[in-house]
C-alpha cells in the first residue's frame, strides 16, 4: 500500500528514509545498534500469509452504460466502502445521462455491491475523456483527462482544442458537481496531450503524470514529452518540469510518490537524447525516472529490446527498488524469455535503476500490461488484456477476441495464478484494486453478453459497456490491512518530527479510537493524548529523542482497523 504521511525535512539522514514507509533503512540501522530490538519491530509491523495457487472465483459482474460503447479506465475505493470509476461514455441512454455530445468524460459512483448511486456526463460537444482518479480527503474527486471542447462544462474555460486537446483536470465534491477545473495546453499543437495518472501527495496536494506538445508549458520542442506537474490542495500549481528524448516522442504514464518524498513514473520513449540516455533501438523502449521532491530528473534506465517496448505501471518496493509493469515482444537486450507475439513483462530494478530481474508473462499471441497493483502479500496483481490460449494463459473465451487477463505473482515474479475473464467478444481490462474486504475488483471494457458476462447495453466489438468484475479474496492470504485497503493514502503524522505535539489524522472520517507509542525495545510509553474526531493530539514534550512506533487504532463501518508508522521525537 502507498504510505502518505507528512515530509521529514531531517538532521538525522539515516531517519529520512524510514518516515516515508523504508522499513529495511529502519532494520539496517537497528542492526547496527539494537539487534533485539528488530524482532519485536518485525512483529509489530509485518504482516503475514501465504501464497494462494487457485484463482479466485466471480462474486458478481455488472454493465454500465448505453446503446453506445462505454469504457472504464479507473477504478478506485471510496471513504464509504463503495467505489467510483472514471472513464469514456458516447452513449445517452441506459445508465447514462447528460451526455454532452461526442464523448464525454463519465464519472459513475457504486456501493459496495456494484449498484449504481450516482453518475456524471462531463465536458463539451467535442471528445472528451478521463483516465484516472482519486478520492480527495473531503470526500470529493479529482478526474484527470483530456478535453477538445469549449463549450458545455468547459464554457469559459477552454479555447477548444478541438482538433489536438488539452488535458483537463477537475475537481468533485461528493456528489459529482465540478468544484474548479483547470486546462493545460496550447491550441494548434501536435500530440493530443492527456492526464494520465494522479496521486495524492505527502503534504495533501497532488501530482499528474501525462504526455504531450505542451509550448508554452515549458516543453519547448515539437516532439511529444513526458509532463510532471504539482499542485496543492486547492489546485495552485507549485511547478512543473518536462522530460523526454531530444528528437523523438516520449509519454509518461504512472506516477508514484517514493519513500524519500520524491517521485517515479515509468513510460515509453522512441530515441535518445536530451533526457534520455541507453535507447536500445527498437520502436519504443520502456523508460522509468526517478525525480526528487521537486521535479528534478535523479535517475532514467531505458529498458527494453529492439522491438517494442513498453512500461506502465510501477511501484516501489521496502529495499527502495522499483517493480514496474507494462509490455515487449522483443527477444534481446534486456529481455528474454518471450513467449511470442507480445508479452507482460516485468522489470525490478534496485534504487538507482539497476535492472536486478525481468520477467515475460503469456501465450503465442499476445498480451499487455494496462495496470499493476502491489498486494498485502507483498505480491502483485497485474490486470492486462490477451488474445492467447497457451503458454502462461488458459481459459480464453474465444480464440478471436482479447479477454481481460488477470494474473497474481509473488514478491519475486513467480506465476502463482491467473484468471481470463470475459466472452466472445473483445473484452479489456483497465484497472485493478483490492477493497476492505480483501476482493479483488477490475475495471475495463466489455463487448460481450455471454460466458462471464451479463447485462451488457450494447454487444459487439465497437461498442459496449463499462464492466466492473469483484472476485472473491485470495484463500489463505490473511493480514491485518485487509479490511481497509486502500485507506493508507488517507494517515497523516504531522509534524514529524516533532518536538512537542504530533498530530495523527485518518483524512476521511473515519474516528480514531486509541493511540499507542512504543520505544524500539517494545515498551509501551504512551503520553497523554486527546481524541477529536478522525484526529489524535498527542503530546510527546516528555519523551526522549529517538525512533518510536506510533500506532493508531480507528472505526470503519463495521471494523476496527490498525494502522502503524514510525514517530521521530527531536527537541
Amino acid at each position: 500500500m502507498v504510505e502518505s504521511y507528512e515530509k521529514l525535512e531531517c538532521l538525522y539522514s539515516h531517519y529520512v528514509t524510514l518516515i516515508h514507509g523504508g522499513w529495511l533503512s529502519l532494520f539496517r540501522f537497528l542492526l547496527m545498534r539494537n539487534v533485539g530490538s528488530l524482532s519485536f519491530l518485525l512483529i509489530l509491523l509485518l504482516p503475514t500469509g501465504m501464497y494462494a495457487q487457485s484463482s479466485p472465483a466471480i462474486q458478481w459482474q455488472k454493465c454500465y452504460g448505453g446503446s453506445s460503447k462505454d469504457i472504464g479506465n479507473c477504478i478506485i475505493n471510496t471513504f464509504d466502502g463503495g467505489y467510483a470509476i472514471c472513464g469514456n461514455t458516447f452513449s445517452n441512454d441506459g445508465d447514462v445521462s447528460g451526455n454532452h455530445g461526442g464523448s464525454d468524460c463519465w464519472v459513475v459512483k457504486l456501493n459496495s455491491s456494484g449498484k449504481l448511486v450516482w453518475q456524471k456526463c462531463l465536458g463539451g460537444s467535442n471528445d472528451d475523456g478521463a483516465a484516472s482518479m482519486i478520492q480527495t480527503s473531503d470526500g470529493g474527486y479529482i478526474v484527470t483527462g483530456f478535453t477538445k471542447s469549449s463549450d458545455g462544462d468547459l464554457l469559459g474555460i477552454s479555447q477548444g482544442n478541438s482538433i489536438n486537446g488539452d488535458m483537463w483536470i477537475i475537481k468533485l465534491d461528493t456528489g459529482g458537481a465540478i468544484a474548479w477545473q483547470k486546462i493545460i495546453g496550447k491550441p494548434g499543437t501536435a500530440t493530443n496531450p492527456i492526464a494520465s495518472s494522479i496521486i495524492q501527495t505527502f503534504d495533501n496536494g497532488f501530482v499528474i503524470s501525462g504526455a504531450g506538445v505542451f509550448g508554452d508549458e515549458g516543453c519547448p520542442s515539437s516532439f511529444t514529452k513526458a509532463i510532471v506537474m504539482k499542485f496543492d490542495s486547492s489546485g495552485n500549481e507549485e511547478w512543473h518540469n518536462c522530460y523526454g528524448a531530444l528528437s523523438a516522442a516520449t509519454f509518461g504514464g504512472q506516477i508514484i510518490q517514493t519513500l524519500d518524498s520524491g517521485y517515479a513514473f515509468a513510460g515509453s520513449t522512441e530515441g535518445d537524447g536530451g533526457d534520455v540516455s541507453g535507447f536500445h533501438g527498437g520502436l519504443f523502449d520502456g523508460w522509468l525516472v526517478k525525480l526528487n521532491r521537486y521535479g528534478s530528473l535523479e535517475w532514467q534506465r531505458c529498458l527494453g529490446g529492439s522491438g517494442n517496448d513498453g512500461l506502465r505501471s510501477l511501484f516501489q518496493t521496502e529495499d527502495s527498488g522499483f517493480v514496474a509493469a507494462g509490455y515487449t515482444n522483443s527477444t534481446d537486450g534486456d529481455v528474454s524469455g518471450m513467449k511470442g507475439g507480445s508479452d507482460v513483462w516485468v522489470v525490478k530494478v534496485s534504487s538507482s535503476g539497476n535492472l536486478e530481474w525481468q520477467r515475460c508473462y503469456g501465450g503465442t499471441k499476445g498480451a499487455a500490461t494496462n495496470f499493476m497493483k502491489r498486494t498485502a502479500d507483498r505480491g502483485f496483481f497485474i490486470c492486462a488484456t490477451t488474445n492467447s490460449n497457451d503458454g502462461d494463459v488458459t481459459g480464453l473465451h474465444s480464440k478471436d477476441t482479447n479477454d481481460i487477463w488477470l494474473i497474481k505473482l509473488n514478491s519475486a515474479g513467480a506465476l502463482q495464478w491467473q484468471k481470463c475473464l470475459g466472452g466472445t467478444n473483445d473484452d479489456e481490462g483497465s484497472y485493478v484494486i483490492q477493497n476492505r474486504t480483501g476482493a479483488i475488483v477490475i475495471a475495463g471494457y466489455t463487448g460481450s453478453n455471454d460466458g462471464d458476462v451479463s447485462g451488457n447495453h450494447a454487444v459487439g466489438n465497437i461498442v459496449g459497456d463499462i464492466w466492473v468484475v469483484q472476485l472473491t479474496p485470495e484463500d489463505g492470504v490473511e493480514t491485518e490491512a485487509s479490511p481497509y485497503l486502500g485507506l493508507a493514502n488517507y494517515f497523516n503524522i504531522y509534524p514529524n518530527p516533532s518536538s512537542t505535539q504530533v498530530h495523527l489524522q485518518m483524512e476521511g472520517d473515519q474516528p480514531v479510537q486509541r493511540v499507542k507509542l512504543y520505544d524500539l525495545i517494545g515498551r509501551d510509553v504512551t503520553p497523554s493524548y486527546e481524541l477529536a474526531g478522525n484526529m489524535a493530539t498527542v503530546n510527546v514534550n516528555g519523551l526522549t529523542n529517538g525512533i518510536y512506533i506510533a500506532r493508531l487504532t480507528f472505526r470503519y463501518i463495521d471494523y476496527t482497523g490498525t494502522f502503524t508508522r514510525p514517530l521521530v521525537v527531536q527537541h
